[in-house]
């Protein structure tokens, strides 16, 4: 009995250990196995839970509480990369029925202008026929100024449609467009030219006028600051000599002379300016020299005067 007792199976930490089914002593190997096994028990039982509970529970917690947000931070996820990849317009709900398909677009030969088309090349007179345009199918109105008639025939060298049966039944526009506005053409750009170059001359004379104005006006206000100072010095008594009276004198003689001058002057420019509105001729040679022309002048009429 007493040895049927002492082989019962001992039991440790609710699991029956394989050396406890033999009789004799447990040998250091199955005791260290047995204590390894007793610490890996602990640590999986007691300290993993403990440590790693806390942190599972709180973020758990983060978790439910903040559901919502995350939910938002997806959706908007979502629509960026969306974005990204298909563009930022609105998604069209598309029509379940078979796709059209698109035709090409129609292009129209250019029709020239009768602007564009250089003055060289239009009156030449070598090879302009007139042609059916074939990159159109309707007819064009004519591009001659003046004509409100549609055609098809356009010329073969300038591009331009032109008809064939003539405004206010007269001559054909390409014949006119070719041939008979060539001279009219002509004198006007030749007048163009002429008023051009009256236009230049003017405003040269302008200048001149409005330099010698200028120069004439600082000369007078120079001899009027200094009578005014002058006149100064004898008010507050400081030289009453006879002397600094004549010269006070003689420099109101000074302005008064410049000033009638001046007005001559002007007179004189508006006179010219006048005659030369009426005048036909292209260049005026009598003028060339304008700055000495008008010194001249101006001596002329100052000797004249007697002013200096």
């Amino acid at each position: 009995m007493e040895k049927s007792a002492s082989t019962t199976p001992m039991w440790s930490h609710g699991r029956v250990s394989s050396s406890n089914l033999n009789t004799g002593p447990p040998s250091f190997k199955n005791r260290v196995s047995q204590q390894r096994a007793m610490v890996c028990s602990f640590i999986s039982e007691y300290t993993l839970p403990s440590s790693i509970a806390p942190h599972l529970i709180k973020f758990a917690q983060a978790l439910a509480s903040d559901h919502k947000a995350l939910q938002a931070i997806s959706m908007e996820r979502f629509c960026a990369t969306y974005k990204s990849t298909h563009g930022v317009h609105e998604v069209t709900r598309k029509r379940s029925e078979r796709p059209v398909l698109e035709r090409p677009p129609v292009v129209h030969g250019a029709v020239r202008s009768a602007k564009s088309v250089c003055e060289d090349v239009r009156y030449d007179r070598v090879d302009h026929y007139s042609t059916r345009d074939t990159e159109t199918s309707f007819p064009q109105r004519c591009k001659l100024e003046g004509c409100t008639r549609k055609s098809q025939l356009k010329c073969q060298e300038c591009g331009v449609v032109l008809c064939v049966t003539g405004k206010n039944g007269g001559d054909d526009c390409f014949y006119l467009f070719h041939h008979s506005a060539c001279s009219c053409q002509r004198t006007k750009t030749a007048e163009v030219r002429r008023l051009k170059r009256r236009v230049k001359i003017l405003k040269t004379r302008v200048r001149v006028v409005k330099l010698e104005a200028d120069v004439d006006r600082s000369r007078i206000l120079t001899l009027h600051e200094r009578c005014s100072a002058l006149k100064e010095d004898l008010c507050k008594g400081k030289s009453e000599n006879f002397d600094l009276k004549s010269k006070v004198h003689s420099y109101n003689l000074d302005i008064s002379k410049m000033r009638i001058c001046l007005l001559v002057i002007l007179h004189q420019q508006q006179l010219s300016s006048d005659s030369s509105d009426y005048s036909d001729s292209d260049s005026d040679p009598e003028w060339v020299p304008a700055r000495s022309k008008s010194a001249a002048s101006q001596r002329n009429v100052f000797d004249t005067m007697g002013l200096f």
